[in-house]
């Protein structure tokens, strides 16, 4: 019997060995896995490092989009310290013409295990199509069941009316939202033209150039569109304009000497060429001031209440400028025309909206028209 007992003895005492081996090497090992016992999130343990992690389907962030044309739509947000949401760069969509933005929200905190929230979608303030489904005008599509990235399609304009996209997490039920609003920014800016002749020319590389007639005043109302064919009814528009020559003229400076008695001593002629909107100088012997400019002489072009107000003044063949006649000198520029005879100049007129960046241009020639018109024979007796 005495025997028996120590072996028992033995037995637990090496039972107990074990055991304590076995709790000092589990100490260790959660240690180890709890970076010295500060991390006792038990979700993370075994999760992968963050460079081998894979995003969870939904929370992959929002491709970068083009920013060519503004959205049609605005959005302003509420958020809580639960849940915010963030609206993308406009994208347009592919089937027809729709107008997409990306709504993300973000979940907090950031180790929050279950991130997954639901969308909705109705109108806030809808005086005028409050009776149609929401979803005529404005659609709501998450990437996946649960994503925080939804897709915001504006399908047609809803004048002043407001809709309200409502983002819930699936835990804890907290809430964002986005007031969306209709902006129905241009996306086109253009002129009517009816009033003027375009013709196609070839020495300008095939550019239209509008006829300006002498004589008429023209204004050409600026015209704003987009997609929709809707602007928005708040938009206010706001522009500039630049004005720039375009082309070469040539003319001749004729120069007479005359004797005290008036008559004619010499007579000299010089043919110069200069940029169109460039000064016309007289002659050195009267110290070299300016005469005029043809640019100048030629049109006027302004602004006035979302127009263009063009007023042609004279044809470049009509220009003439004439130094003052002493007793014995007189200089005259004369026969103005095009350095080129395929490039005749003309006026580039650009407009800019400048709160949305769109601009378009025009291109106006100052023509002669008919301002006279006589008989050969003023009477006719038989």
């Amino acid at each position: 019997m005495p025997k028996q007992t120590k072996s028992s003895n033995n037995a637990a005492l090496k039972g107990f060995a074990l055991t304590l081996v076995i709790l000092i090497l589990a100490v260790c090992v959660m240690a180890a896995m709890t970076e010295g016992f500060t991390n006792w999130n038990p979700y993370g343990w075994f999760d992968k490092p963050a460079e081998e992690q894979q995003t969870p389907e939904g929370d992959d962030p929002a491709p970068e989009q083009p920013t060519e044309e503004p959205a049609p739509i605005e959005a302003t947000i509420s958020n809580s310290e639960h849940i915010a949401l963030a609206m993308s760069a406009a994208v347009t969509a592919a089937d027809g013409y729709t107008k997409s933005v990306t709504l993300t929200a973000t979940v907090m905190p950031e180790d929050a295990p279950d991130k997954s929230v639901d969308w909705s979608i109705a109108w806030n303030e809808a005086p005028t199509y409050g009776d149609d489904p929401v979803t005529d005008y404005v659609t709501l599509t998450p990437q996946s069941d649960g994503s925080n990235v939804a897709t915001v399609t504006c399908l047609k304009p809803f004048a002043l009316d407001t809709i309200i996209i409502t983002c819930t997490t699936r835990v804890g039920g907290f809430t964002a939202t986005a007031q969306v609003s209709y902006a129905g920014f241009p996306t086109e800016l253009g002129f009517t033209t009816s009033s003027m002749t375009g013709k196609v020319d070839s020495g300008w590389g095939g550019i239209t150039v509008y006829e300006a007639q002498c004589g008429n005043t023209y204004s050409i109302p600026i015209t704003l569109d987009n997609g929709f064919h809707a602007i928005g009814e708040e938009f206010v528009p706001s522009y500039t304009i630049e004005v720039t020559a375009k082309g070469d003229v040539k003319y001749r400076t004729i120069s007479t000497t005359y004797n005290r008695n008036g008559g004619v001593v010499s007579s000299t002629s010089e043919d110069k060429t200069q940029a169109y909107d460039s000064d016309i100088i007289g002659a050195p012997a009267y110290g070299s001031k300016n005469l005029g400019n043809a640019f100048e002489d030629t049109i006027s072009v302004e602004l006035s209440e979302g127009q263009l107000k063009i007023v042609p003044k004279a044809a470049l063949s009509a220009l003439s400028y004439t130094d003052t006649r002493t007793s014995t000198l007189y200089v005259r520029s004369t026969d103005f025309q095009a350095a080129d005879a395929s490039k005749v100049p003309y006026v580039e007129i650009k407009v800019t909206e400048t709160k949305t960046g769109i601009s378009q241009t025009i291109a106006v020639r100052v023509i002669a028209t008919v301002n006279s018109i006589e008989l050969d024979l003023p009477s006719i007796v038989f």
